[in-house]
């Protein structure tokens, strides 16, 4: 599971667009972590989608 903010800065977005995103149910569920604060965390596959979709918009 990978936490909101390694992920904005891995691929250099900001947290307002995954949320957004996650709005329109782009990535099925989203796991908020009790542990972070309930930071946003992503699996591997929802990372993955990210990725297009961030380079799909960039395009």
């Amino acid at each position: 599971m990978i936490p909101i903010s390694r992920l904005v800065k891995e691929l250099n977005l900001e947290a307002y667009q995954l949320r957004e995103w996650e709005k329109r149910d782009w990535f099925g569920e989203v796991v908020k972590n009790p542990k972070k604060n309930h930071q946003r965390v992503y699996t591997e596959e929802q990372v993955e989608r990210i990725q297009l979709i961030a380079e799909t918009v960039q395009a």
